[in-house]
C-alpha cells in the first residue's frame, strides 16, 4: 500500500462523514451506504520513501570511506555513516561539549543511540562493523599497548615485592585499559568503564537481545532500562560498591549501536506498555532491503588509512578533569550567525511536536538534543586540529539536513514500534465484528454497542476510555475498507465488507501481543502535565499530522477526522528557507 492509496481512502472517508453531518432525512432522503465495496487494504501504515543520506555533510576522507564501504556491502550509505558518527561521539565522550544556550549548562555531548532496522541477511551487521572499523582499529592498538604495559607492571610489581619494605618506595600502579567499545558489559561494568574513559559505545548485534538481557543478574528486578535512559541524558551516575571506592561519573557519555529486525522492533517498548522515553532516544534508520549480493571489491587500505588517522587525531583530545561546575568545562560555542538558525529550527520543531501525537511526538521532543549531538560530531570531524572553534552557521545547516534525514526515518520506523500492537488490537476488534456478522440470528445487523459488548466481554483489552478507543479502531478499520459505519437514529450500524467475509477467517491477526498494554504510546511528556492530547488521533499516519485547529468532532462513529487531511509525504519542507 502506498501513501497515496491510504490518503485517497482517508479523504473518501472524511467526505462521507461530512456528508453524514449535512444529511437531513426530511429533505434529502437516506444517504448512500450501498455503493460498491473495494478490496480492503492491509492493516499497515503508509510510509514515506527512504531518503538519501546527505553525504556532503561528511569531510572528504570520511565521505570516501562511507561510500566505498556501503558499495562493498551493497547497503545504503547511512547504514555505515550513522554508526560511525555515534562511535566518534562516544570516543570524544565528555571531553568536549556543544553549549547551546548562553549562561547555562544546556548543551550536547556526542553520544547517540543508533538502531539499524532491516531484515536478516541484508547487511546491517556488516554495515555497523564497517562504520566502527576505524575506531576498533584504535581499540586493537589500545589492547596491544595494555598487554605490554600490564606485563611490565607485573614485572615491576614482582620486583617491588622482592625488596625489603623499607626500600620499596611507591607500589607500581596497575595500568588502565582503554576502551572504546563494549559488547556485553553489565551496567555496573559499563559504569566502571566510564569512570576511566571519556565515553563508551555499547555495540549490540541485536538490540532486542541487548534489551532482553537487562537485569539478568538481578532476577529481572533491577532498573537497567531506567539507568540507560538517564545516561542518554548525561545524568550523573554514582555507584556505591561494598568494600570498594564509590564510582562517580558526572557526565556519562554512552552511544548504543546495533541492528534489529523489523518484527522485533516492538520489543523496544516497555514491557508494561508505558511510554518511558526509552524508544524516544533512538535514532532509528529503516530500510526495506533485499538480501545483499556478493561484491568482489572491499574497502581499500588507501581509503581506510586517512580515516583512521583522523580518528586518531580526535582521540588525542585532552582528557578533562571532570568539573563540578559545568561552566568550567571546555565547550564549543555556537557562532553568532548560527544562533538565529538554531532558534528557527527549534521553534519549528516545537510546532511539529504540538501537532504530533504518540511515539513520534516523543521522538520529536528529543530531536533538538539529537541535532546538538550530530552537529558537535560533524564539527569535530571537520575541525580535528581546532575543535574549540565556534560552530558556524553552515555547519549547523548541514547538521540540520542530517537531523531532518533522521526525522523521515523516524516516521518510517516508529510505526513498527507500536504498529504490530496496534494492528493486533484492530485485528481483535475485526475478529469480533466478523463473528457477529456470521451469526445467522443477527441477519447482518451489528451495532457499535454489540461490538463494544463483545470485545469487552471476551477480550477485555480496551480498559479505561473503551468507548473512545473503540471509535478510533472503527475509524481505522473503515479507512482501510474493512467496514462501514453509519447512523440510524441514535445507534451506529456497522457493516462488514462482503469481500472480507468471502475470504474466510480474518487475515490480519497478530499473535503474542499483550492486549492489556496501551493501544498506543503516550504523547511523550516527561513532566507532570497531561499524558494524552485532548483530541488524540491514535491511528493518524506517522507524518506531519494535523495542526491545531484542524481537528473537529465531525464523525458519525464518534471518531475524529481532520477536515483537511495532510499527506504524510507532503513535498513541503518547513526548513526550506534555512537550507
Amino acid at each position: 500500500m502506498t501513501v497515496v492509496d491510504l490518503e485517497e481512502r482517508r479523504q473518501r472517508v472524511a467526505e462521507k462523514i461530512r456528508a453524514m453531518d449535512e444529511w437531513d432525512p426530511a429533505e434529502q432522503g437516506a444517504p448512500e451506504h450501498d455503493s460498491p465495496w473495494e478490496e480492503p487494504l492491509p492493516l499497515e501504515e503508509a510510509l514515506p520513501a527512504a531518503p538519501e543520506f546527505p553525504l556532503h555533510a561528511l569531510p572528504p576522507v570520511v565521505r570516501a570511506y562511507v561510500m566505498e564501504a556501503s558499495q562493498a556491502l551493497g547497503v545504503p550509505a547511512d547504514m555505515v555513516a550513522m554508526p560511525f558518527l555515534a562511535g566518534i561521539g562516544a570516543m570524544a565522550g565528555d571531553r568536549l561539549k556543544l553549549r547551546l544556550q548562553r549562561g547555562s549548562g544546556f548543551g550536547a555531548f556526542g553520544g547517540m543511540w543508533v538502531g539499524i532496522i532491516a531484515e536478516p541477511g541484508t547487511g546491517k551487521t556488516e554495515a555497523v562493523k564497517a562504520g566502527l572499523k576505524p575506531i576498533r582499529m584504535l581499540q586493537a592498538e589500545a589492547i596491544r599497548a595494555f598487554q605490554v604495559a600490564k606485563l611490565q607492571w607485573e614485572q615491576d610489581l614482582e620486583a617491588w615485592d622482592a625488596k625489603p619494605k623499607g626500600e620499596r618506595g611507591e607500589k607500581p600502579v596497575r595500568p588502565q585499559e582503554k576502551s572504546y567499545t563494549t559488547a556485553d558489559a553489565t551496567l555496573e561494568a559499563l559504569v566502571g568503564l566510564l569512570a576511566v574513559n571519556p565515553g563508551v559505545a555499547v555495540v549490540a548485534d541485536e538490540l532486542a537481545g541487548w534489551i532482553a538481557s537487562y537485569d539478568q543478574y538481578r532476577g529481572g528486578k533491577g532498573a537497567d532500562r531506567e539507568h540507560f535512559t538517564s545516561m542518554w541524558s548525561n545524568e550523573t551516575v554514582q555507584v556505591h560498591r561494598l568494600g570498594r571506592d564509590t564510582v562517580f561519573v558526572p557526565d556519562p557519555v554512552v552511544s548504543v549501536i546495533g541492528g534489529i529486525q523489523p518484527d522485533r522492533l516492538s520489543e523496544l517498548r516497555h514491557r508494561a506498555g508505558a511510554s518511558d522515553g526509552f524508544v524516544d532516544r533512538f535514532i532509528l534508520i529503516r530500510h526495506d532491503l533485499r538480501p545483499s549480493r556478493w561484491r568482489d571489491e572491499g574497502i581499500s587500505t588507501e581509503t581506510l588509512a586517512p580515516v583512521v588517522e583522523l580518528v586518531r587525531t580526535l582521540d588525542a583530545l585532552p582528557a578533562v578533569v571532570r568539573p563540578i561546575d559545568d561552566q568550567e568545562r571546555s565547550a564549543v560555542q555556537l557562532a553568532p550567525e548560527a544562533r538565529p538558525v538554531w532558534q528557527a529550527w527549534f521553534d519549528r520543531n516545537a510546532a511539529l511536536i504540538e501537532s504530533t501525537d504518540g511515539q513520534l511526538g516523543g521522538s520529536y521532543r528529543k530531536l533538538p538534543m539529537q541535532l546538538g549531538r550530530i552537529a558537535l560530531v560533524l564539527h569535530l570531524l571537520w575541525n580535528p586540529d581546532d575543535p574549540l572553534r565556534m560552530l558556524s552557521r553552515d555547519e549547523l545547516l548541514v547538521a540540520i539536513e542530517v537531523v531532518e534525514f533522521v526525522r523521515i526515518h523516524l516516521r518510517r520506523s516508529l510505526g513498527l514500534v507500536i504498529g504490530s500492537h496496534r494492528m493486533a488490537v484492530a485485528s481483535k476488534v475485526m475478529d469480533a465484528i466478523e463473528t457477529l456478522a456470521r451469526d445467522p440470528e443477527r441477519e447482518g445487523s451489528i451495532t457499535k454497542r454489540d461490538v463494544h459488548r463483545r470485545v469487552d466481554r471476551q477480550q477485555e483489552f480496551m480498559g479505561e476510555g473503551a468507548g473512545k478507543r473503540l471509535d478510533e479502531v472503527l475509524e481505522y478499520l473503515e479507512e482501510f475498507g474493512w467496514i462501514r459505519c453509519h447512523r440510524t437514529g441514535r445507534s451506529v450500524q456497522v457493516k462488514v465488507n462482503p469481500k472480507v467475509l468471502e475470504q474466510g477467517e480474518t487475515s490480519t491477526m497478530v499473535s503474542d501481543v499483550d492486549l492489556h498494554a496501551p493501544l498506543w504510546g503516550q504523547r511523550g511528556h516527561e513532566d507532570n502535565g497531561p499524558k494524552e492530547p485532548e483530541t488524540a488521533r491514535i491511528f493518524a499516519p506517522f507524518a506531519s499530522g494535523t495542526t491545531p485547529g484542524q481537528r473537529e468532532d465531525n464523525s458519525h462513529c464518534g471518531v475524529i477526522v481532520p477536515t483537511s487531511p495532510l499527506s504524510p509525504d507532503t513535498d513541503s519542507d518547513p526548513y526550506e528557507e534555512l537550507l
